[in-house]
């Protein structure tokens, strides 16, 4: 099992590719098109291990850039989560991953002011 950080055309995706009877099967966790892709796949990059503190960053950005209303707003937000210590990350990827919604006003409640 890895993570893996798909491009296919306009699109950029965060998976985890296992393998299952002999075929490989991916289960997307995050995805973001357009503008977000493009800036999602030149800034994210993270080796396809088991789960870590890149893989989560990544996660929580891919998730970050959903909420970003223009390119502005997504780099502060880039900015905010780079200087994120390994707990906040872990907190923010455990939110997304169980209500994105809410996560995502929350996160617009603490980092929009």
């Amino acid at each position: 099992m890895k993570h893996i950080l798909v491009k296919k055309n306009n699109t950029v995706y965060l998976a985890i590719e296992y393998e299952d009877r002999r075929r490989t099967r991916k289960i997307i966790l995050a995805m973001v098109r357009g503008w977000r892709a493009k800036l999602a796949y030149n800034t994210l990059n993270f080796k396809p291990d088991g789960w870590s503190e890149e893989v989560s960053r990544a996660y929580v950005w891919l998730n970050v850039l959903k909420i970003a209303k223009d390119k502005w707003i997504a780099r502060k937000y880039l900015n905010i989560l780079r200087e994120m210590k390994k707990h906040e990350i872990h907190f923010w990827a455990l939110k997304f991953s169980t209500d994105r919604v809410k996560a995502g006003r929350a996160w617009k409640a603490f980092y929009d002011a």
